[in-house]
């Protein structure tokens, strides 16, 4: 307890060191925070687009059930395929009623016999997109292949893109809270080397005079972790009606509130750990055994 009380009284010693300090830790905390949540988001939408057909087939007119069957075993045989589904004319005609619910005049206007029937396929890596879209072009049943391999390929390099640079911008950010922790802590100490310096002569332990500044180091982890999911708490609720807006029909939202006490624990370890390297590195240079 006593420990305790002499780390608080390190930070109000020198407020407005420590202001500095919770102001960069919790802002790179909550950088950090959010760069977990994006990669999260982006992670539900690229599995989202992997899980959609990525090449559909729509076949002529004059095609028969058995050349139908024929492509999709010749398909299935290459184990590349991950889903594939046949939509009749019929089930073509529902999905346009459905997709266009809110124009009933475009009802009258197209029957089953107008719309192709087609094949949904998946693949099971987008690596074999080109050649399952390749077999069904050299089909003499198949009228046109429609092949989205560009979105899921866009979506796979911007979140690739986004990795590396927060992971970049996380580091250098890590690295200037380890450095201004470092700093109030090395100046904490020099405020009070005359004070150190009288607990040794009295006989009180190395780890005594050292632990304050250590939980000092702690305690700015901590605050610092729960100011930024708690920023974070704040913002969500105004950011994400426009997002879900956007992103309708991806299940990204709603987010449990699991992975926020998740987010949260893993901050305040992240917290914990630049604090007590940055006081850890600043204890040993300045208070020497």
């Amino acid at each position: 307890l006593r420990i305790f009380k002499n780390s608080t009284l390190h930070i109000s010693r020198n407020p407005w060191h420590s202001i500095a300090a919770f102001l960069v830790l919790s802002l790179t905390l909550f950088l950090i925070a959010v760069f977990i949540l994006v990669m999260m988001g982006m992670n539900v939408i690229l599995s989202y687009f992997e899980s959609q057909p990525q090449v559909t087939a729509f076949f002529r007119n004059e095609s028969s059930e058995a050349e139908i069957s024929n492509i999709k075993e010749k398909l299935e045989q290459t184990g590349e395929v991950a889903k594939i589904e046949y939509i009749s004319k019929e089930e073509a005609l529902v999905r346009f009623k459905e997709q266009n619910k809110d124009e009933p005049v475009l009802f009258e206007m197209v029957t089953a016999g107008m719309l192709p029937a087609s094949l949904e396929v998946s693949a099971t890596d987008i690596i074999y997109l080109p050649h399952l879209a390749d077999i069904l072009t050299h089909e003499n049943a198949v009228e046109e292949v429609a092949f989205h391999q560009d979105v899921v390929e866009t979506l796979q390099k911007w979140t690739n893109a986004i990795r590396i640079g927060g992971l970049v911008i996380g580091a250098i950010f890590i690295a200037a809270s380890i450095l201004i922790v470092l700093v109030t802590i090395s100046m904490n100490i020099a405020t009070r080397a005359e004070e150190i310096e009288i607990m040794r002569l009295v006989g009180a332990s190395t780890s005594y005079i050292r632990w304050p500044f250590i939980l000092e180091g702690i305690l700015y982890g901590v605050i610092s972790g729960i100011l930024g999911v708690g920023a974070i708490f704040l913002l969500f609720p105004q950011i994400s009606p426009p997002l879900s807006e956007f992103l309708a029909g991806i299940p990204v939202f709603p987010v449990p509130n699991a992975i926020f006490i998740k987010l949260l624990a893993v901050e305040i370890a992240l917290g914990i750990f630049v604090g007590v390297l940055g006081s850890t590195i600043a204890v040993a240079r300045k208070l020497k055994a």
